[in-house]
């Protein structure tokens, strides 16, 4: 993974163990948009250097680890709806990258 990969990952890590309310939108928690675009943005960053279900992977794996580690902390809770979320975002990055990827590859592109 390129640096702006593992940057954004530390962005996402740091923003998931600071402390912070729970802040609403017209009835929807704001914090489920912002893992979805959190993790589709690193799905999408990890797809440039690697192949697209890998980079999905990765970043759901990541998410779980960020959903665990919260839940060791007193001032965080980990969710199951905040992992959805997050798998909900890599889904959605990893489709923009593989529909770029074909987009903007070479013939014979496969993956």
């Amino acid at each position: 993974m390129r640096r702006w990969a593992v940057a954004w990952a530390a962005v996402v890590l740091v923003a998931s163990v600071v402390p912070t309310g729970s802040p609403a939108a017209g009835g929807l928690p704001v914090d489920k948009f912002l893992h979805v675009a959190g993790y589709a943005v690193l799905a999408w960053l990890v797809a440039r250097d690697e192949a697209v279900v890998a980079a999905v992977v990765v970043a759901v794996a990541f998410g779980l680890c960020v959903e665990g580690v919260q839940s060791l902390l007193a001032w965080r809770t980990g969710s199951l709806l905040d992992a959805g979320a997050n798998l909900a975002g890599a889904l959605a990055g990893g489709a923009v990258a593989a529909v770029t990827k074909r987009l903007y590859a070479p013939d014979g592109y496969d993956g």
